[in-house]
């Protein structure tokens, strides 16, 4: 109601019960009231109260608007006089002075509505009332007014509502208001046939072009559910064929197609897989691309040479609808006028449909996708337990490359697997490798010879995996890649092999059909640091399980560790007498020479680097310094090393250190020279293990890293002096443990001695 009366309008609402009465002039007066017009209500048969109750349940404040003005209750005689017979200018007059009276003060114009049961009561002549609603929408046309004329259907005869129905443009009836198709404007006389004639053959084929719109309508939305299921079991690409021919079928045109959006371009693209002859690729300026982005449809009409961005040769109109974030559906046809709003509407309703199974697809694909990686998972986890297990029997570095190598190659999941240490000029030498139908020498031979940047080389330099998904469209290693290629080789993965800070060797293994992810990457990565522990006790094992030792003598300049900085601060040297590694700082027993405890405990407050200091006890010259950051004991240690004496002075740092007869020293050189440049072999000699070393060897072969650190900080604390130089709770707080573990690690460490010595 409120869309349709504007101003210069004159509508009849012809009624049966008061229900239907109110449903149609309530809205009408508030919509009135809310557009600061003067609103005039004329009651009959319903009385005055029942009519502003009516309103107050429709939401109507009445009591201000009466208040005020705008709203006024009025008896038949106050508008239409007491005259007889019935005087239909006079009462227009009348409301010509209203209109007028209202514009002075102020009011946007008047809404006026009568219930006209009285001229019935009143015998007035219903012909003069007619006329009198002909010469109204004259009077409306050319005044701030609008009219609302009320009929009880039901008490006039047929013949007057005809009339009525006649002259007035609107009519609300049954709960709907629309346009009269039999309404005769002013100037066309209501007895001239011809008009009376062409005005019924308009409305005839009005219905028949509405009947024949909602068959269209019909069929097109049968079609559509048929189509909705065949939508629902397509996969992706039967969804772009199964969408153009439900287009070309529900709404007859010539062309339709599906361009979906390719996040590689970042472009839409036809599904036929190549643009069609005279489209323009430039997607920021077709209808294609404006649906796409606005999410709005888009028609446009061509001319007979086509529109930019569209082909066409004869002219016709193109419509675009958008598939969410899939892309747009496209429809051709040779006629203009083809994509009228019943047919965008069936387009819309496709497009929703569309839009609906690519979502579905994509969640099947994804699910599919999860099930695969999840499969995968599995193979590979299953793969790492058999490696694992293993490995942590394996008694050397050869014997844990090899059964790696043979149980990655041998799994489903990966066809080739070689492992190789970093050479000079950033190769990666091979040193066991296993798969690819037993062509791994050649292979290994190829990457030994490679100068160029390498996956492995990268993940040796930098201590980070490196992923080649897909090995032909991988551009930064080119000399690997062709080489790659020729084998056949599809995918790949390398991961250093690592201990705390140590790269002990570089972990490759390759595909043939199957890309590899950042799942694979991940995995492989922890079975590099799950081996790199297994290297680490293996060499431990070996270096103390040796009748031979290999000793080195290292100097060290310039090194900015927590020790260095405290021996330059008391300007006195300063010996390390044991290291044990923790989770936040590394403790390390040092002795002060020239009894300087005191100044190191007063220095050691202002070092950087220093968390803690510790006086083991007020008779012993050591103390228990909490460290963070590098020092050299560390270094050494996690190089596999073992120290045997370090000293710190002004100068620099000179150490003492043990490795496996087998170790190689250029690498562990190396490897200090990463943290501290100014590392220099001194010395080097081959010990044979006597006396005092072969029984400890012995008794620390069974134990634990965390027992052996246990047992060590103990010692070095003091804990088994007499008296205790340092409480069990002073031991607990420099590991970082509470004090049962302490205890548990502790007894466990005893017992193994004891065993060994009198087992």
């Amino acid at each position: 109601m409120d869309e349709i009366c504007t101003a210069h309008d004159h509508l009849a609402s012809i009624y049966r019960t008061a229900d239907q009465q109110f449903e149609a002039v309530i809205p009408f007066v508030r919509a009135g009231l809310d557009r600061g017009e003067r609103c005039l209500y004329v009651a009959g048969r319903r009385s005055r109260e029942e009519v502003l109750e009516a309103m107050l349940e429709y939401g109507i404040d009445v009591a201000e608007a009466v208040e005020s003005g705008a709203l006024s209750i009025h008896e038949p005689a106050e508008i239409y006089g007491e005259d007889e017979p019935f005087d239909g200018e006079a009462v227009i007059d009348a409301l010509r002075s209203t209109v007028e009276a209202a514009a002075r003060e102020g009011y946007e114009g008047v809404r006026l509505t009568a219930e006209l049961s009285w001229l019935l009561e009143a015998d007035a002549d219903l012909d003069r009332v007619c006329e009198y609603e002909r010469s109204l929408n004259r009077f409306y046309a050319d005044y701030d007014a609008v009219g609302l004329c009320q009929y009880d259907r039901e008490a006039f005869p047929d013949e007057f509502l005809d009339g009525i129905i006649e002259n007035h443009p609107h009519i609300a009836f049954d709960g709907t208001v629309g346009r009269n198709v039999f309404y005769a404007p002013p100037g066309e006389r209501p007895d001239d046939v011809a008009s009376t004639v062409d005005r019924k053959l308009r409305t005839i084929a009005a219905r028949a072009e509405t009947r024949s719109r909602l068959e269209y309508r019909d069929r097109g939305l049968t079609r559509l559910t048929t189509a909705t299921r065949e939508l629902l079991r397509a996969d992706t690409d039967e969804i772009h064929d199964c969408a153009s021919d439900v287009v070309r079928d529900v709404l007859g045109v010539l062309d339709a197609e599906v361009w979906l959006y390719d996040a590689e371009t970042g472009d839409l693209e036809p599904t036929d897989g190549g643009r069609a002859a005279g489209v323009d690729g430039s997607s920021d300026v077709t209808p294609r691309w404006d649906a796409f982005v606005d999410q709005e449809c888009r028609t446009i009409e061509l001319e007979g040479d086509g529109a930019v961005g569209e082909r066409s040769s004869a002219g016709g109109g193109v419509a675009v609808v958008p598939l969410g974030n899939h892309g747009v559906i496209r429809a051709a046809s040779a006629d203009p006028d083809a994509f009228d709003d019943v047919s965008m509407d069936l387009l819309r309703t496709i497009a929703a449909n569309v839009e609906a199974a690519y979502d579905r697809a994509d969640r099947e694909r994804q699910l599919r996708e999860q099930a695969g990686r999840l499969e995968r998972l599995e193979r590979i986890n299953g793969i790492i337990r058999g490696v694992e297990r293993g490995v942590v029997r394996a008694d050397s570095r050869e014997e844990i490359r090899r059964i790696v190598c043979a149980a990655l190659a041998r799994s489903d999941a990966y066809a080739f697997a070689w492992i190789g240490e970093p050479a000079l000029d950033d190769v990666v030498a091979p040193l066991e490798w296993a798969g690819a139908d037993d062509a791994g020498d050649e292979l290994a031979a190829t990457i030994d010879a490679w100068s160029e940047p390498t996956p492995a080389a990268r993940a040796a330099d930098t201590g980070r995996a490196q992923l080649v998904v897909d090995v032909a469209t991988e551009r930064s290693f080119d000399a690997w890649r062709s080489v790659a290629l020729e084998r056949g080789f599809r995918s790949c993965v390398s991961v250093p092999i690592t201990y705390e800070d140590t790269v002990y060797s570089v972990l490759t293994a390759y595909t043939l059909d199957s890309a590899m992810t950042e799942l694979d990457r991940d995995v492989l990565a922890e079975l590099g640091e799950l081996i790199g522990t297994a290297v680490h006790s293996a060499e431990t094992e070996t270096a103390l399980g040796s009748p031979t030792v290999l000793e080195l003598d290292l100097a060290v300049s310039d090194a900015e560790t927590a020790p260095a900085r405290l021996a330059r601060e008391i300007d006195c040297s300063v010996a390390v007498e044991g290291y044990v590694p923790g989770d936040e700082a590394d403790h390390l027993f040092v002795r002060p020479a020239d009894d300087r405890v005191g100044r190191v405990e007063d220095a050691a407050a202002d070092v950087v680097g220093i968390e803690r200091c510790r006086r083991i006890s007020a008779d012993d010259g050591r103390l228990e310094l909490a460290v963070a950051g590098p020092t050299v004991a560390a270094a050494v240690v996690d190089c596999g090393g073992k120290l045997r004496s370090i000293g710190v002075d002004r100068t620099g740092i000179d150490a003492t250190v043990a490795l496996p007869p087998s170790a190689d020293v250029r690498s562990v050189i190396d490897e200090l020279r990463r943290t501290f440049p100014g590392t220099e072999l001194v010395a080097r000699r081959t010990r044979t293990r006597s006396g005092p070393d072969s029984v400890r060897s012995a008794l620390a072969e069974d134990l634990t890293d965390r027992q052996r650190d246990v047992l060590r900080t103990a010692y070095l604390s003091g804990y088994f002096e007499s008296p205790r130089r340092s409480t069990g709770q002073e031991v607990t707080a420099s590991l970082g443990i509470s004090q049962p573990t302490f205890a548990q690690h502790l007894r466990a460490a005893q017992r193994k001695l004891c065993e060994s010595l009198f087992e």
